[in-house]
């Protein structure tokens, strides 16, 4: 996978977590019993972990198939690269 489609993939990872972000909100909003408020957050919750898995994965550098992780921490001093 070529750093650009690496790129692409983390945005829709992203804007498919914020989906579901907004998708547990408006269950929650909507419930009028306790385990639908419930179910709805934890909807909630799983997708504002996996936006901001997402958001987080995407600004960290990440070493190519001819790089070695030395050398990306080289190329970018003062970030954890994987």
């Amino acid at each position: 996978m070529t750093p650009q489609e690496l790129r692409v993939s983390l945005a829709l990872a992203g804007i498919f977590g914020l989906a579901i972000f907004v998708v547990g909100s408006v269950v929650a909003a909507l419930a009028h019993t306790l385990p639908m408020i419930i179910l709805g957050r934890v909807i909630h919750g799983g997708g504002a972990i996996s936006a901001a898995v997402a958001g987080i994965r995407r600004h960290r550098p990440i070493a190519g198939p001819d790089q070695d992780s030395a050398g990306c921490a080289r190329r970018n001093p003062g970030t954890r690269c994987e």
